[in-house]
């Protein structure tokens, strides 16, 4: 079974003082050194500001926000790179695409309208353009990829109406619906991303057997307390404590 791995965002504290900025880095670091496949940027993320995540994305985080562009036009993507390249040819890509198990799984993160306007200086050297404006990118990565996969901070009402626009989308992980009940568009899956701390969301889709709505499984699995604890993230974990504690004592 073809498996992928994204974060929809809404893991960052709201940047309000050092010790955020030091979780949201711990954050992105777990994500990275977990091999996730894609990670989205939500309100809270943006309030750190767009040169973070660039940076981080640098390190190797692979961020997707495909519809920031740089000034004067809306042709270059600023989170456009994907590490893997080296820097001197790196890879310019504004979707993810991967094989697993014979599988061709396309992701593709949008910054919401919300995620937006939580940016500083609102938005000064960027150009935001809408999801729904972004036809040719969804519409190219679907004709590319098996299963196609958005990820972002969307309402219900927004999800829906993507899911009515590109119908070619598989499945809509968002950080801004809290349910833990999936729904469907048409053929397309719907799921929030509301689950914390030991909790993950797991959503198998299965092929449709005939041409009708996508079929799914939904579960939030716990983590089991049987198995051994992984020394690496606990050491992860315990460098973080140490970090922000070491922010609070400097501030």
């Amino acid at each position: 079974m073809a498996n992928l791995t994204v974060e929809a965002g809404n893991f960052a504290p709201v940047a309000r003082s050092p010790q955020d900025s030091v979780k949201a880095l711990a954050f992105a670091d777990f994500y990275r050194k977990m091999d996730y496949d894609a990670v989205g940027l939500s309100s809270s993320e943006t309030a750190h500001g767009f040169a973070m995540w660039q940076d981080l994305e640098d390190q190797g985080l692979p961020v997707v926000a495909a519809n920031i562009f740089t000034p004067p036009t809306k042709k270059k993507s600023f989170f456009a790179r994907i590490f893997g390249g080296s820097h001197e040819e790196p890879v310019f890509r504004q979707s993810v695409i991967r094989e697993d198990h014979g599988e061709r799984l396309g992701v593709i993160g949008f910054v919401s309208e919300k995620a937006w306007k939580a940016l500083p200086d609102s938005g000064a050297g960027f150009i935001f353009r809408s999801p729904y404006e972004m036809e040719t990118l969804v519409r190219r990565t679907a004709s590319h990829s098996d299963h196609l996969t958005v990820v972002g901070e969307f309402s219900q009402r927004e999800a829906d109406s993507l899911a009515r626009r590109y119908p070619e989308i598989d499945l809509i992980v968002s950080s801004g619906i809290y349910t833990e009940h999936p729904i469907t568009e048409g053929k397309t899956v719907i799921v929030g991303s509301v689950a914390r701390g030991n909790n993950g969301n797991y959503v198998e889709l299965l092929p449709a057997t005939e041409d009708t709505t996508a079929n799914f499984v939904n579960e939030v699995k716990a983590l089991d307390g049987s198995v051994p604890e992984d020394t690496a993230i606990a050491k992860l974990l315990t460098d973080a404590k140490q970090r922000i504690d070491e922010a609070g004592r400097r501030h």
